[in-house]
């Protein structure tokens, strides 16, 4: 699904940047078209952010703002109708002079609810003059190009574009398929037809093959990518703002219906419970993961050869490349052992009983045991040979016990034999213990129920799974899930997760003096309401694959107490630095 995302993207993009089409012989293909609710339902929904927000002004500024600049630009507008905006292909693809990457025009022409007549418009408008045929056309500025406005037959609508012949077709088109009387719910929908996946296909296709990085940048499965977007017939995505909350969804629909092949990969409720009360975690199955994002080992080596080119220290370097090759061979094996229908995992982010972060993922499989903890040996050999033996990561007594010594690493590359120590490597050491809570930093390899458990914390610390909350927090927000089951979730506890965690430890490695504005600004921010978080679903139907996302209103809510509360103390400095003046 992340490629639905991708595809917004690119087409964004391409849109800013492409020019307007000037060759009449290629037909224009309808690629998209994106729509913004009227200016009567987003003045109900921008109400409802006030609302959340406890602050009105957050209403009227965000209505305003909008319908300033929409009139700016069109003129007047009927709050009762929707803004439709049409993208068109306008030239077939092309290839650049380098002949590296291919490319296309396109054009967009928009949609306006006019409460402005044409010859209304046209006095509106220095310089814009009105042709026999009813096309205004309206003369380039310093900073705009010109442009046309053809009105619709009734004159409720104009068409606002820079290529006269899209404009003509676009109202047409909109005249054809009665948008004027379609009513959506959502603040934003956007559709993207086949045209538009196969040729973004087509584009990924030709434009990975340069010397930009395609063993870095591409996958294994980049033949499997591009047929995957060739299937989709089309993807719609909307964004939407009501009582619950913020949310965003993108549907995509093959082109012919198939099995749901997904089925039996949903994720179970026991993984989602495995972590301690995390602010975040994110889960996913692998067959799912790898069939549509799977990273190829020579990716990693690339990725990791070019850290290494970039790093001052010799040693360092040394180490990574003779790191790399361990590296790989683990990719290669984990993708492949990971391919089974019910392998899943679940990372998580959370914090020990000190409020010392730690990282932990659990997988439903103990395949790959053996194989992590060769690839920890193989590094600890890298090291060995480069540093000496027990330098800086060592073994521990119990076996998938590992201990990497930041704070003697940064000794051996901070500090000159027979110099003193710079006063940086002892910050920075200092930094690492007030997170961590030591300079040292624990990785741990268990097998723990039928999977295995890996993690880095501080030094003696195991997290506890199977006593989580993580599915009923989850369904919570998202409760299609429940019947639904996703392939991948995400859940963060985002306002806690800053207030509880982040923060905090930003202020453990701030001066004495930004110490105290931070806790001052903790202290300032309420405690976080139940209910709050943002959290993410990818499930699939016979013909579809759809993404959710949703921002609950509590979390607005929380995000609202802060906006305030930093709103009155920027407004009370103000006044403070005008009455010094």
């Amino acid at each position: 699904m992340k490629k639905i995302v991708l595809l917004t993207v690119l087409i964004s993009s391409l849109i800013s940047n492409a020019n307007v089409a000037k060759k009449d012989e290629f037909k224009p293909v309808l690629l998209s078209t994106v729509e913004m609710t009227t200016f009567s339902d987003l003045s109900k929904k921008t109400m409802v952010l006030g609302t959340l927000f406890n602050n009105p002004m957050i209403s009227t500024m965000i209505l305003t703002s909008l319908q300033q600049a929409a009139e700016l630009q069109y003129g007047r507008v009927r709050t009762d109708s929707p803004i439709t905006a049409y993208v068109y292909q306008t030239s077939p693809i092309k290839k650049d002079k380098d002949a590296k990457d291919g490319f296309f025009d396109c054009a967009v022409c928009v949609i306006y609810p006019s409460a402005e007549k044409p010859n209304t418009f046209v006095m509106s408008r220095p310089g814009a003059t009105k042709g026999a045929d009813g096309v205004i056309e309206i003369p380039e500025t310093v900073d705009k190009p010109k442009s046309y406005v053809v009105y619709s037959a009734d004159k409720k609508f104009s068409a606002h574009c820079e290529n006269l012949n899209i404009a003509k077709k676009a109202i047409a088109d909109f005249s054809l398929s009665h948008k004027a009387h379609n009513v959506f719910s959502e603040i934003l929908k956007a559709e993207i037809f086949t045209p538009a996946i196969d040729l973004l296909a087509n584009l990924y296709e030709m434009n990975g093959n340069d010397e930009c990085g395609k063993a870095a940048l591409i996958s294994t499965n980049r033949k499997a990518e591009i047929a995957r977007l060739k299937s989709f017939k089309s993807i719609s995505l909307s964004f939407d703002l009501g009582e619950k909350g913020i949310e965003i969804k993108a549907v995509a629909i093959r082109k012919t219906a198939e099995k749901n092949k997904y089925k039996n990969l949903a994720l179970t409720p026991d993984l989602l419970n495995v972590p301690e009360a995390p602010s975040l975690f994110f889960a996913v199955n692998h067959k799912y993961y790898y069939e549509n994002e799977e990273v190829s080992p020579e990716m990693i080596g690339e990725v990791l050869s070019l850290i290494a080119k970039n790093v001052e220290s010799k040693k360092v370097q040394t180490f990574i490349n003779n790191v790399i090759p361990a590296l790989k061979e683990y990719t290669a094996k984990y993708q492949k052992a990971n391919k089974a229908d019910k392998n899943a995992e679940i990372v998580w982010i959370g914090t020990d009983k000190d409020k010392h972060i730690y990282l932990a993922s659990y997988e439903n499989s103990t395949s790959l045991y053996d194989e992590s903890l060769t690839l920890l040996d193989k590094c600890i050999a890298a090291q060995n040979n480069v540093w000496g033996a027990n330098s800086f990561f060592v073994k521990g007594k119990n076996p998938g016990d590992f201990t990497f010594d930041v704070g003697k690493l940064i000794d051996i590359e901070g500090v000159e034999p027979g110099k003193s120590v710079p006063p940086e490597v002892t910050i920075a050491k200092g930094k690492i213990k007030s997170i961590v809570g030591d300079t040292k930093i624990y990785i741990g390899v268990k097998k723990v129920g039928n999977g295995v458990l890996e993690y880095v914390s501080t030094p003696g610390y195991m997290p506890e799974i199977g006593k989580g909350n993580g599915e009923k927090d989850f369904l919570e927000v998202i409760p299609e899930a429940a019947t639904k089951r996703p392939v991948a979730v995400v859940y963060m506890g985002f306002y806690s997760f800053v207030r509880d965690i982040l923060l905090p430890n930003i202020a453990k490695t701030a001066s004495v003096a930004e110490r105290q504005q931070y806790d001052m600004m903790i202290m300032t921010m309420p405690k976080a309401l139940p209910k709050s978080a943002i959290a993410s679903a990818v499930w699939a139907e016979d013909s579809k694959e759809i993404c959710l996302l949703r921002v609950t209103a509590n979390e607005l809510k929380n995000l609202g107490a802060v906006f305030n509360v930093f709103t009155a103390a920027a407004m009370s400095a103000g006044e403070e630095q005008d009455k010094k003046q």
